[in-house]
């Protein structure tokens, strides 16, 4: 007489799975045992999770008793497994990522304790991690363990980030370069992972103070040569970097004031007013009016730190009644504000942003990459508002293609 194996002794799933089928193989059970036998293991292990539903369940027809109300708790998870046993007995199953979802589920405290090993070998090399697991217990662990790729790509990831491995490719970020996030970080997983950190942020306590934008806690996650630390956003082989997302103004208040006084036309009307805005008056007929303008953006040019000489050249090619005319004034407006800016912070500006970053600390490559406002009025007054309204008179910057 045959003894059949004993589902009850297997210490996890997947040592029932290797052994029953190790059973079929030498022929010591039938096909039929091996299906009855396989049922019954996956009853044993077969636990709740919150992993997304698989098909087998969405196709599933609602568990109805025979006056047509819905089941009961217990009468529904009895319809729910004999469905599941239903579709492992005709080998319906055979779907990659159905069946990693199942492993995942039966095989999930062996699953757990391996990648919490693992998260504590990590975060031994990371100050950024571990000081987002002291402030937030436990989260990590889980973020990563619900990362929504198979086991195997799992295990590598994970194997390779304890080894100290940087997901971010940092020798691709130099002044005056650019390229895509995916380019940065070419590993399929740690680009996953990277997408949900940036998700998850908000809801967390971050391992640095302020505000912390888009792209600077998944690239310091996956990288020890990536820092969160102020002054500036993060610190990337050591060297500070400013991070701005897309729309973003190029002033800080601790570190840039404007010093731009106002103008007649300003002071009168109570408002700031834009390069196109000035422009007007640059080219009066009316020569009062006219001479105050230009007094009033020399005074705006020169708070920024531009020479007298360099501003007299500026005059002569905005004093044009012609587009071109306001363009220029808008982008050399622009380009004071972005030097101002950088002298102040003393590091190079990186902007990321719809899966771009580009990296520098000379506002002619922003410009080159197309990186300027489209609208007038994120060019910045030329003249502030009064009362706390400097920070108006700054410009914006803009990801290539998503310009307001």
């Amino acid at each position: 007489m045959v003894k059949l194996p004993n589902v009850n002794a297997y210490p996890d799933f997947l040592s029932g799975v290797q052994d029953l089928q190790n059973h079929l193989k030498n022929g010591d059970i039938s096909s039929d045992i091996h299906k009855k036998l396989y049922q019954d293991l996956i009853h044993r292990f077969m636990k709740v999770e919150s992993f997304e539903t698989p098909w087998f369940l969405r196709e599933a027809e609602p568990f109805t008793d025979t006056t047509g109300g819905i089941m009961d708790l217990p009468q529904a998870i009895a319809g729910k497994l004999d469905f599941i046993k239903s579709k492992l007995s005709q080998d319906e199953i055979t779907d990659p990522k159905t069946i990693d979802f199942i492993y995942k589920i039966l095989n999930k405290e062996q699953i757990k304790g391996t990648i919490d090993t693992l998260v504590t070998n990590i975060s031994s090399k990371d100050q950024d991690i571990q000081k987002f697991r002291e402030l937030n217990q436990g989260v990590f662990s889980k973020v990563i363990r619900k990362l929504p790729v198979q086991k195997e790509e799992l295990d590598k990831f994970l194997s390779q980030w304890s080894e100290g491995k940087s997901f971010v490719d940092t020798n691709k970020i130099k002044i005056g370069a650019k390229g895509t996030l995916q380019d940065l970080i070419p590993d399929p997983t740690a680009f996953k992972c990277f997408e949900i950190f940036e998700q998850i942020k908000s809801t967390y306590r971050m391992p640095k103070k302020g505000t912390t934008g888009y792209g600077e806690f998944g690239m310091a996650m996956l990288s020890v040569n990536i820092r969160l630390k102020a002054p500036g956003d993060i610190e990337i082989n050591g060297s500070p970097v400013e991070v701005k997302g897309n729309d973003a103004r190029l002033y800080a208040d601790e570190r840039t004031m404007s010093q731009s006084q106002e103008s007649i036309q300003e002071a009168a009307r109570g408002t700031g007013m834009y390069p196109a805005n000035v422009h007007k008056l640059l080219i009066s007929q009316n020569a009062t009016e006219r001479k105050q303008a230009v007094e009033s953006v020399a005074n705006s040019f020169r708070a920024r730190g531009i020479s007298d000489a360099d501003i007299k050249k500026l005059m002569i090619t905005v004093q044009k009644d012609n587009p071109d005319a306001v363009k220029a004034l808008e982008i050399a407006w622009w380009k004071a504000g972005f030097n101002y800016y950088q002298q102040a912070i003393k590091m190079p500006i990186m902007v990321i942003g719809f899966g771009q970053w580009m990296i520098s600390d000379k506002a002619d490559d922003f410009i080159n990459w197309g990186c300027i406002p489209k609208s007038p009025s994120n060019y910045g007054y030329m003249f502030g508002r009064q009362a706390g309204q400097s920070r108006e008179t700054f410009p914006k910057i803009f990801i290539p293609g998503h310009n307001k």
